[in-house]
Formats: C-alpha cells, structure tokens, sequence
C-alpha cells in the first residue's frame, strides 16, 4: 500500500502552487472640498510578469506603470479629471517551489471630475 501511495503524495507535492496576495493604497488627487463628482467608479488596469527559477519577468515598479498605462489606455483621463482611491494589488502564483512563479499587478482607481 506504501509503495502505491508514496509515488502520489510525491507527485503531488511537486506539483502544489500557492497563491498569495497583497496590496496597497497609492498617493492621489486630495478630496477635501465638495468642488467634484464621479465619472467613473473601480477603472482597472492590469499586468503580469513570469519568472522561470526566479529569473525574468519585470520589478514591481515597472509592473505598477504597465498595469497603470493599461487602465489610462482604457479610460482615458479628460481635462479637469483625476484619479482618486487608487489601490495596487499583488496576486503572486507559485509552483513546485517557486521554480515557477507568476506576479500579476491590477491597479484600481476611481475618476472624478473637477468644477
């Protein structure tokens, strides 16, 4: 019976992934005075890098602009427009330890527009 389930639990572990996910809040236009309205609620943007033993892929930084280029590409700002609430969230997939690992960037913002 060991020798049947031992070849599995192996193969199975080896081909395990974890997914993990972080996120944050980024600097954007200040809302103290009641002088704007809403144009558009949660605008995403997002981009993904993949690294093979961990070499390839982008940094966190470039990953930030390509998945914020990508939103503004899809909406694009008017004059008078800003962006507010924006949040940057990490979605890290990894398998059979780390040898395989995928970072996905979406970046997500609101647009107000000003009076």
């Amino acid at each position: 019976m060991i020798k049947r389930t031992l070849p599995l639990a192996f193969t199975a572990l080896f081909l395990s992934s974890c997914t993990f996910y972080q996120g944050g809040m980024l600097p954007s236009a200040s809302l103290t005075e009641n002088n704007f309205h809403y144009v558009h609620h949660s605008i995403r943007g997002q981009s993904q890098a993949t690294y093979y033993m961990g070499v390839g892929g982008m940094n966190r930084d470039a990953l930030v602009a390509e998945a914020r280029q990508a939103m503004l590409a899809e909406h694009p700002l008017q004059d008078g427009q800003a962006l507010v609430n924006v949040t940057v969230d990490y979605r890290q997939t990894s398998i059979v330890f780390q040898l395989y690992r995928r970072l996905t960037c979406i970046v997500t913002a609101d647009v107000v527009q000003f009076k």
